[in-house]
């Protein structure tokens, strides 16, 4: 991959891709934003569980954040997805969006 990744970002290797690519499909339900899609893990957010998925047409196609519950779920609201047009996009808007979650949620 020759994309500079925002900090804390790191590409996964093949072992852990096929590893986050089986749990996102356990948790993916019917009427979840990427159900049905052919998606690939091509990087995770250090240690949390945040995994940058690519479309199959990487690096123009479109690409998803998807904070993986390590759960079955039945709601399709999860596991929580952030969208991107395409990792040009993501790479825009990641810091920005970042920087307003946190923000957003409330201090200790």
């Amino acid at each position: 991959m020759n994309v500079q990744l925002p900090e804390n970002w790191e590409p996964v290797t093949p072992e852990l891709a096929t590893l986050l690519e089986a749990e996102l499909k356990r948790e993916i339900t019917h009427g979840h934003e990427v159900a049905g899609m052919d998606l690939r893990a091509v990087a995770k957010r250090g240690r949390r569980d945040e995994v940058l998925f690519a479309s199959t047409d990487w690096p123009e196609g479109h690409v998803f954040v998807i904070h993986l519950t390590w759960s079955r779920e039945t709601d399709p609201k999860w596991p929580s997805t952030a969208p991107y047009d395409n990792v040009r996009d993501f790479l825009e808007r990641w810091p920005r969006d970042e920087f307003a979650e946190e923000a957003d949620s409330p201090r200790a």
